[in-house]
Order: C-alpha cells, then sequence, then structure tokens
C-alpha cells in the first residue's frame, strides 16, 4: 500500500491468470484498477459508483470504468504490496459480488420454509434483500415467517391454559400482543388468562410480586 502511493498499481491480469472470461475479466480489472487509483480525483466518487459498475459487470456488461489512458497504454510490472492490493480488491469483489442468484437464494428459502425451518429460510431472504432491497417475493416470504411464529408463539401459549398455568399464559399472550397488538387469538387468550386468574386469586398475587 505505501508502494501505490508513490506509484500505479500493476494491473490484476500482469500478476495472475484467471479462468474467468477475458472479456469480463478486462472489465473488473478495469474497476480495480480505477478503485485503486493513485489520483484521488480518478478513483470512484461514491461507493454507488463503484457498485453499479460491479453490476454491470456481474451482467455481463464490458465495463470500461474510466481508466485514465496513460494507464492502460503503460506496460504493467510486478509490483510487491501493489500487487498485494489489485488482487485483494479483486477478491474482495469475488466475494461480495458473487454467489447464487436471486431465484436460486428465493428457491432455498422456500424450501426450509416448507420445512418449517425458520432460521434458515429468514437468513436466505435478508441475503436477496441485501442484493435487492425491496424485492416482494422476498418480504413476502419473510412476514409469512413472522405469521407462522407469531403462530405457533399462541398456540403454546394456550398450551399453558389447557395445563392450568394461567399466569405463564397470560405473560406469554402479553408479550406475543406487544408485536402484534392485532392479534386476536392472544387478546382472547389474555383475557381469558385474567380470567382464571382472578378466579384463582393469582392475579392479586402476581400483581403483589411485581409491586417494587
Amino acid at each position: 500500500m505505501l508502494k501505490a502511493l508513490k506509484s500505479d498499481a500493476p494491473s490484476p491480469s500482469s500478476v495472475m491468470r484467471s479462468q474467468m472470461n477475458p472479456v469480463l475479466h478486462r472489465s473488473l480489472e478495469n474497476v480495480c484498477l480505477k478503485a485503486i487509483a493513485k489520483d484521488p480525483k480518478e478513483r470512484y466518487q461514491t461507493a454507488k459508483e463503484l457498485a453499479d459498475d460491479l453490476t454491470r459487470w456481474l451482467g455481463g456488461e464490458d465495463v470500461e470504468a474510466d481508466v485514465p489512458l496513460r494507464r492502460r497504454r503503460r506496460k504493467m510490472i510486478f509490483a510487491g504490496a501493489g500487487v498485494a492490493a489489485a488482487a485483494l480488491i479483486v477478491t474482495l469483489a469475488v466475494i461480495a459480488f458473487s454467489g447464487p442468484s436471486l431465484e436460486v437464494e428465493l428457491a432455498a428459502a422456500s424450501d426450509f420454509l416448507s420445512r418449517g425451518e425458520y432460521a434458515s429460510a429468514r437468513a436466505a431472504y435478508e441475503r436477496v434483500l441485501t442484493r435487492s432491497p425491496g424485492h416482494k417475493d422476498a418480504i413476502a416470504g419473510r412476514d409469512e415467517i413472522r405469521r407462522r411464529l407469531l403462530t405457533q408463539r399462541v398456540a403454546d401459549a394456550e398450551k399453558l391454559l389447557e395445563q392450568g398455568r394461567p399466569s405463564e399464559a397470560f405473560d406469554a399472550f402479553s408479550l406475543i400482543l406487544l408485536e402484534d397488538p392485532m392479534q386476536k387469538r392472544a387478546q382472547e387468550g389474555k383475557e381469558e388468562a385474567k380470567r382464571r386468574m382472578v378466579l384463582s386469586g393469582g392475579l392479586e398475587k402476581k400483581s403483589e410480586v411485581r409491586k417494587p
């Protein structure tokens, strides 16, 4: 990095071999060279500009990235730390922007959801939303996970009532309503738990325990 401050970094293609399509390789190389240009004015001015060029590269487009003409014509040589900087950016770009397509991620999320593996499904939907904010299918899938989990929590609270544990059921229904005040079953369950606690004197005891 210190060497890069004094001279232009060599192009990745001059120090490594890639199995990628040559056109895509040159495009990504242009992106890298612009990102680590010695002159700050020649670099990307915003993160969005960098992201846009990488997105075009992922779409198979040829990206010139406005690399300075003098750098494109200069013969690059192996340059120690400069090489490491260029190779690092290539690696980070590939890691950050490669991976399964959105369709593959959505299919995986749907499969996890159908098997009740909600944590994995949610993670897959979040990956989609990270790459495509506002994606309707991913948002709908995430909302469906939330709905199912709330439904399961309501069922668990109802079991507490059936087991004669109205105080615990009251707390469980209360927590559900904090997250979804319009949950009808939780509203009804909370009222029933309260009624049973009153009948058993449990509500008064619970209030006494909670007093500071």
